[in-house]
């Protein structure tokens, strides 16, 4: 049995092995920022400027 298992195993890691020899090819975007991404940029830092440490904290727990 234990040899079975050993076998399985080692079978399920070497067809694994391909997989993890290939190469993912990332594209590159060009980073553009529209009009509304830098006035909700504005408005959000505004707003965490105006927040208390307790609000901010509190941000953080809510699900």
């Amino acid at each position: 049995m234990k040899y079975l298992y050993t076998l399985s195993l080692s079978a399920a890691l070497f067809a694994a092995m391909p997989v993890q020899a290939q190469k993912t090819r990332t594209l590159t975007r060009p980073v553009t920022v529209s009009a509304a991404d830098q006035k909700m940029n504005a408005f959000v830092k505004n707003l965490m400027a105006k927040m208390t440490l307790d609000e901010k904290i509190g941000q953080l727990n809510l699900p």
